[in-house]
């Protein structure tokens, strides 16, 4: 057995809720509520993810692409896109109770350099908010995507919800 000043600390030691009240509250919930209907489909059966889901406060989306999920088409430019991307994570947080305006991190994949100046042009112009985030050229799974982000929100975040 380790001594006690190296075991793991429990959640009450790593989170207290006097510091980490967030932290503190994802770890005591026991439920996640995942959204996965036919309005959001997975792009194959069994897919081994959820869409988004949430937690508390917190919500978490997936990686978006911007396909009209009702026609299985991807917008042709990199610039509509981005705003269909977007357009889709709005439907996903407004399907989990947030908004745009809560977002307050994302990962963006956009597919070659060529695109960069259109997805940075365009996310200035859509989102609301500047959250923290990080960008990376990197391939696409599926062919002739050019831009894909994935966004953790927290709802007592933003406009309408004030910051604790």
């Amino acid at each position: 057995m380790r001594p006690r000043s190296m075991r793991a600390p429990s959640c009450a030691r790593c989170c207290a809720p006097d510091f980490f009240p967030s932290l503190h509250s994802f770890h005591r919930q026991k439920e996640r509520h995942r959204m996965q209907t036919a309005e959001f489909p997975l792009p194959f059966v069994n897919a081994p993810y959820s869409r988004a889901l949430f937690d508390d406060d917190w919500i978490f989306v997936s990686g978006t692409i911007g396909m009209d999920y009702d026609t299985q088409q991807l917008a042709e430019s990199a610039e509509d896109q981005t705003r269909l991307m977007m357009r889709n994570i709005e439907r996903y947080l407004a399907a989990c109770g947030g908004r745009l305006d809560q977002i307050v991190n994302y990962t963006l994949i956009i597919a070659g350099a060529e695109h960069l100046g259109a997805v940075v042009r365009t996310l200035s112009e859509v989102l609301p908010t500047k959250p923290t985030g990080t960008a990376m050229l990197a391939g696409i799974a599926v062919p002739k995507a050019w831009v894909e982000m994935q966004v953790i929100a927290r709802k007592s975040h933003g406009a309408g919800g004030g910051a604790r």
